[in-house]
């Protein structure tokens, strides 16, 4: 809790006990304590405001923002309904209700919502860009760029806009444009979805010559995304630079120290004792910077090694060995959408015969290996991968990994392992580009299976279990 919410919630407290019916008061509470993300508390003081006034908007409004970011979307769809009842014009609790159906999936719902806001206040920069986002995660690019570049025309300085717009740009391999509207992630607007960047006493390198100069270079996001974009690092050696410095999140750390990416590698948890540099850059600058495109990428494979050992023991000599992932961190934004429901989901894979399988999940979800469904041998690899290093050397001694879209893929595409990587309809990221079943990034080496009906795995794994069939009698 800060200070300043702190001291409202003290000073709201006082004014309800002093006057019990003061309804303002008893709203504004609830609103602080929702900013807290103290939900449960809120909903007491929302419903003591709404026994108070039970019709009013603004406090139903609060209250289904409060219950939408509490992810309580159906109460949240019917809360919002009953402002829209009440004030048809409320384009602010049109918007807010369009997140929630979003959420839900009632795309079209949503769809109809954020243009009837629009149709309030033509204006609604927010709505706007919901619009857009929406378009995007459904794959309609053109509407997407449309509406975006419509909330930009309104805001142009807007850092979720130019953000989603990148985004939508880098989508579609436009990256000369995508790279600098990207940048806006780095805006405090967005500090609540992204890392916070650093707040260091030397400049921020845009481009300069780094010839004899010394750059740290900060991570980024998650771990695939730093497994990706750490290639660029001998790009920086190339143009100049005397000494450089990564940071990066300490499961990484061991395998980039391995690979001499750098002069010195660091935690972010260590990084406070740096020594100044001349420059520092966020890791996912630096294409911009270098101006990458498409036919510039610097895709070189492998880029990273692993030391040569084999965990694996147990599997016969001409066995298929074949690394499976199917679920990514529960805390990334599109988790719901690119991850499998289980192990069970991958079933038809075992109908494959003379395949070894090997679980890479790492994490409590690493338990459906532990103890697998009868008909799904696989070994469970947790025991010897404390880090991505020793993740990266388990990955070597296989013949292909099959992962949904989280950091293995990456790592296995940077080792220049094979890897078939099941791909999402929805909020589908940016890196895999549009409508390809190839990766620039990873070329010659990774394969996509894409989802082409929002949440129907069943599809993707039947394609997915037919290129296996060819992949292991060719290797016959």
């Amino acid at each position: 809790m800060n200070d300043q919410d702190q001291a409202a919630e003290q000073e709201y407290r006082q004014t309800v006990r002093a006057d019990p019916a003061n309804v303002e008061a008893q709203n504004a509470l609830a609103v602080v304590l929702a900013r807290q993300q103290r939900f449960d508390e809120a909903e007491v003081e929302f419903a003591r405001a709404l026994t108070l006034s039970p019709d009013a908007p603004d406090i139903l409004y609060n209250l289904g923002l409060m219950r939408g970011r509490a992810k309580r979307f159906a109460d949240a769809e019917t809360t919002l309904r009953r402002v829209v009842e009440l004030r048809p014009d409320h384009a602010f609790a049109l918007n807010e209700l369009g997140t929630v159906l979003e959420a839900l999936r009632r795309f079209d719902e949503a769809e109809g919502v954020y243009r009837a806001a629009l149709g309030i206040r033509p204006d609604f920069t927010k709505a706007c860009n919901n619009l857009g986002r929406l378009y995007s995660t459904l794959q309609r690019d053109a509407e997407a760029e449309a509406a975006t570049r419509g909330a930009l025309s309104i805001e142009s300085g807007n850092a979720i806009a130019r953000w989603n717009l990148g985004m939508i740009l880098l989508a579609q391999g436009r990256y000369r444009e995508g790279w600098a509207l990207y940048e806006a992630r780095r805006d405090p607007a967005l500090a609540h979805r992204l890392d916070a960047p650093p707040q260091l006493p030397y400049a921020l390198w845009q481009g300069e010559s780094l010839r004899g100069r010394s750059v740290s270079v900060w991570p980024e996001q998650g771990f695939g995304d730093q497994i990706q974009f750490v290639r660029y690092l001998p790009l920086l050696r190339v143009a100049g630079a005397r000494r450089i410095t990564l940071v990066c999140s300490r499961e990484l750390q061991r395998l980039f120290e391995n690979n001499g990416l750098a002069d010195e590698v660091v935690t972010k948890e260590d990084a406070a004792d740096l020594p100044e540099q001349d420059f520092w850059t966020p890791l996912m600058s630096i294409p911009l910077r270098l101006g990458t495109t498409l036919d510039t990428l610097p895709a070189q494979l492998p880029y990273l090694d692993a030391p040569a050992r084999n965990p694996l023991n147990a599997a016969s000599d001409d066995a298929f060995r074949v690394g499976l992932v199917w679920r990514g961190s529960a805390g990334q934004a599109n988790d719901g959408n690119r991850s499998l429901p289980s192990l069970r989901t991958l079933a038809p894979l075992w109908k494959v015969p003379g395949i070894h399988f090997v679980s890479l999940q790492m994490g409590p979800v690493g338990d459906e290996a532990a103890s697998p469904p009868p008909d799904q041998p696989i070994s469970d690899a947790r025991a010897v991968m404390a880090d991505f290093a020793d993740t990266a050397a388990l990955i070597r001694g296989l013949d292909l990994v099959i992962s949904v879209d989280t950091a293995v893929a990456h790592l296995a595409g940077a080792l220049g392992k094979p890897c078939w990587v099941l791909l999402p309809f929805l909020a589908n990221y940016w890196c895999w580009l549009r409508d390809r079943d190839d990766s620039p990034w990873y070329p010659q080496v990774m394969r996509l299976f894409r989802q082409s009906v929002a949440g129907d795995w069943r599809e993707v794994v039947q394609r997915l279990t037919a290129a296996l069939a060819s992949e292991v009698g060719a290797r016959r």
